[in-house]
């Protein structure tokens, strides 16, 4: 009999990981205005081929020194966080959620707040030449 899987974690089937991998949403459709309403909620971090992470989206920040507002493109983060175990290393990781799909995400613990881990993207763009 399988051992469970550690606290925190959640099986997955194989299947349902080839299926989300044909599925991948490009980063660049992923803009400021979709995270920002979706802080407060899950997204599913695959950290093997069975067993993904839930980390919550809990704050979106536009960079306004970047100088790519606008039309000439767009900076901002996302911070994350998820339990203490395990801990995520940096590092692009397949992300999931209901509302926008499935896409890689790279990743940076950045602190550990009451028995949490915090994550940080960053997202620096240049808006494609029409």
């Amino acid at each position: 009999m399988p051992k469970p899987p550690p606290a925190g974690l959640t099986l997955v089937a194989p299947v349902g990981i080839l299926i989300s991998r044909m599925n991948v949403v490009p980063l660049e459709t992923l803009t400021l205005a979709k995270f920002s309403g979706l802080v407060n909620t899950k997204f599913r971090v695959f950290i093997s081929p069975t067993a993904e992470l839930p980390l919550e989206l809990v704050q979106v920040s536009p960079d306004p020194t970047s100088g790519l507002g606008g039309p000439q493109g767009e900076s901002f983060s996302l911070i994350f966080q998820g339990p203490e175990e395990p801990l995520l290393r940096q590092g692009t990781r397949p992300f999931e959620h209901e509302r926008l799909g499935r896409f890689d995400l790279f990743i940076v613990p950045i602190a550990k707040e009451a028995g949490m881990i915090k994550y940080e993207a960053v997202f620096n763009r240049i808006a494609r030449p029409t």
